[in-house]
């Protein structure tokens, strides 16, 4: 599973279904990650952050991030 964190030092995080094997998986240019959606065939996880405007993806583990755009619209 995924989820965004925006207490304390702002990341997206993942974690096994029980909980276990946590790991932050991004934490840098993240102040405010607003949107989550995951790419199953490719195994990507795409996110927002509202304070930078930008979209990004990343692969599961974290690796391989790119920026797709900025200064969207909300």
């Amino acid at each position: 599973m995924f989820w965004t964190n925006i207490l304390g030092d702002p990341n997206i995080e993942s974690a096994s279904m029980d909980g276990s094997n946590r790991t932050v998986i991004v934490s840098e240019k993240v102040s405010n990650p607003s949107a989550l959606a995951i790419d199953l065939p490719v195994r990507r996880l795409y996110f927002g952050d509202s304070h930078y405007n930008y979209i990004r993806f990343c692969n599961y583990d974290g690796s391989g991030v790119q920026e797709i755009t900025t200064n969207f619209q909300v």
